[in-house]
């Protein structure tokens, strides 16, 4: 018997196109705007696919695109919408502006949150907060879209959009996490309920908003639980008299790259003396590689404590770990270059004892950093190098779309 997934699994993009190609004449036939839009949208995400080659990737787009543009003509809202943010993504932010006032003048909730992105920053209109103000209202009020409720939230907490209303920015906040919503991912709402927990666990100055603690800790849960490392570790000093607790939400931080989450665990298991676990080499060591690869750090105090991890790391590969790691010289004056480069002291005098020891004195110490990232000291890069360099390559792809707090 065939099996029909591993058929549709298996299809060549040459051949679904045929399919594709086929669907939306149908569609086209039936006056079926929803799944034509549905059919468009998934052709442009898949013209973006490494796995297609130049040609198809082309094919893709260009019919995904004729589709949005004929969608638009009958003013379907969300296809203006889409045109808006393909424009955004080539950086025509006139195009994209027009084309998010068309679905806002449809009445497209997101359309009208985009355009007031627009406005407050300047994209494709002249920066005028008002209006932004005013669209973001709109888009709350009528359309009920969530990241324009989270946006007005913020905006009036930190007093972004002109002014400043700690009861305004909790109503908000309140409305937006208690909505479900397609649009709007995890990490912003984690964002949100982080912020109720912060304001009502000292309440507000102006005391609008009394301080109510079994309330901040209902916020809290919920931002650790939608994934915000920074209640996690909050929950974790709150839990710190209950080992359990502790370590379960540190760990919970770490596997989310958590930097803070990733050094404490390399230091717990490396210890003898921890209270929280058995001492176990193999998994501190594994911590602490994973506290030292490339991430989205905000400020110069976690790229310095980083900095300290690589070059504790890069101590661990020179000398090595019994049972757990032999020693490697490579991969050794890899993380202590690395370390070099974020100003940690005593790994930039590791490098200029190595730049002597391999006879490069000639080079530049920086230059010598480069020459062993790029080609590791016998010509081949570590597998650090090379397990780096692809999170770097991967680190833009995480960010998320076009919406900005």
């Amino acid at each position: 018997m065939v099996n029909n997934n591993s058929l549709k699994e298996n299809i060549t993009p040459e051949r679904k196109l045929v399919y594709l190609v086929k669907a939306i004449a149908k569609y086209q036939a039936a006056h079926n705007s929803n799944k034509l839009f549905e059919i468009a949208q998934s052709m442009y995400n898949e013209s973006k696919s490494e796995n297609f080659s130049t040609l198809m990737k082309k094919a893709y787009k260009k019919q995904s695109l004729r589709i949005f543009e004929d969608l638009a003509k009958q003013n379907y809202s969300d296809a203006y919408l889409q045109l808006g943010r393909i424009y955004q993504e080539k950086r025509d932010y006139k195009k994209a502006a027009k084309n998010f006032e068309l679905a806002y003048q449809n009445k497209n909730a997101m359309g009208t949150f985009e355009l007031a992105q627009c406005y407050q920053f300047g994209y494709g209109k002249l920066k005028d907060l008002k209006v932004a103000e005013s669209l973001y209202r709109k888009a709350a009020m009528v359309g009920y879209c969530q990241p324009a409720m989270i946006h007005l939230g913020m905006s009036y907490l930190y007093g972004t959009l002109g002014r400043k209303s700690v009861k305004e920015a909790v109503h908000w906040l309140e409305k937006a996490t208690a909505s479900l919503s397609e649009n709007v991912d995890k990490d912003m709402i984690a964002k949100a309920c982080y912020e109720l927990y912060k304001i009502y666990a000292m309440g507000s100055e102006d005391g609008s908003i009394p301080q109510d603690f079994e309330e901040a800790i209902v916020y809290l849960k919920m931002a650790a639980e939608r994934g915000s490392t920074n209640a996690m570790m909050e929950i974790s000093n709150i839990e710190r008299n209950n080992p359990e607790k502790l370590l379960y939400w540190t760990k919970k931080a770490a596997e989310m790259d958590c930097l803070d989450a990733q050094i404490k665990l390399a230091n717990w298991y490396f210890s003898d003396q921890s209270q929280i676990v058995n001492q176990d080499k193999a998994t501190g060591f594994y911590w602490l590689k994973q506290a030292s690869l490339p991430k989205n750090l905000q400020n110069d105090d976690e790229k310095r404590n980083q900095g300290c991890m690589q070059f504790i790391l890069g101590t661990y590969y020179e000398t090595g770990i019994e049972n757990v790691q032999c020693p490697d010289e490579n991969e050794a004056l890899y993380w202590f270059g690395l370390a070099a480069k974020l100003g940690i002291n005593e790994a930039i005098e590791k490098v200029k004892e190595k730049q002597i020891e391999y006879n490069c004195e000639d080079s530049s110490i920086s230059d010598f950093i480069v020459q062993v990232m790029d080609k590791g000291l016998y010509g081949k890069p570590s597998e650090s190098s090379l397990e780096c360099q692809q999170i770097l390559k991967d680190l833009p792809n995480r960010s998320h779309n076009s919406i900005q707090i």
